[in-house]
C-alpha cells in the first residue's frame, strides 16, 4: 500500500495528502489548537463549519492566543469567494457565536492559516487516537516521511 493509500485507509476514506498527516503528527505543538486533546472540541468545530454548504469550501482559522485551553476560532469561506468577508467567530470553550457583526471588518490578527474540513478531521482523529492510546504503524510511517 503506498503512502497516500495508507492515509486513506487510516482515515476511513478521507482523501488527504500524506504531507498533511506528517506535518500534523510529527511537528511539535506550535499553536494552542495543536495542544487540545479533547475530541469533542474538534467535533464541535466541525459542526460549526457546516453552515458553509459545500464541504470543499469550508475553512476554519484558530486563535493563536488562548487562555482557556480551548482556542476561539473563525469559520469562513476560502479567500476569493464572494462571501469571504463574512466569517463567523466562535468561543472555543462554549462553541457559541461571538458577536462579530458589530466590528464590521475582518479581524485576521492572531489567527492561524485557514484549515480545510479534511484537516480538521485529521485533528479529530489525532485527538481520538491520543484519548484511546492508539498509535498505528501506518501513522508512525507517515510521520517519518
Amino acid at each position: 500500500m503506498d503512502v497516500s493509500g495508507a492515509a486513506r485507509h487510516i482515515l476511513g476514506g478521507i482523501d488527504a495528502p500524506h504531507s498533511e498527516l506528517a506535518v500534523m503528527s510529527a511537528a511539535p505543538a506550535e499553536y494552542p489548537y495543536e495542544r487540545v486533546e479533547d475530541p469533542d472540541y474538534f467535533r464541535d468545530v466541525l459542526l460549526n463549519m457546516e453552515w458553509i454548504r459545500n464541504r470543499d469550501e469550508r475553512r476554519v482559522r484558530f486563535s493563536t492566543v488562548c487562555a482557556s485551553g480551548y482556542p476561539d476560532y473563525q469559520t469562513e469561506y476560502p479567500e476569493g469567494h464572494r462571501l469571504y468577508s463574512f466569517p463567523r467567530r466562535y468561543d472555543g470553550s462554549t462553541h457559541r457565536l461571538i458577536d462579530s457583526a458589530a466590528s464590521g471588518a475582518r479581524q485576521d490578527e492572531h489567527l492561524t492559516e485557514a484549515h480545510t474540513w479534511n484537516e480538521v478531521l485529521l485533528l479529530l482523529k489525532r485527538a481520538l487516537d491520543r484519548k484511546h492510546g492508539r498509535t498505528t504503524a501506518s501513522s508512525a510511517a507517515l510521520a517519518k516521511e
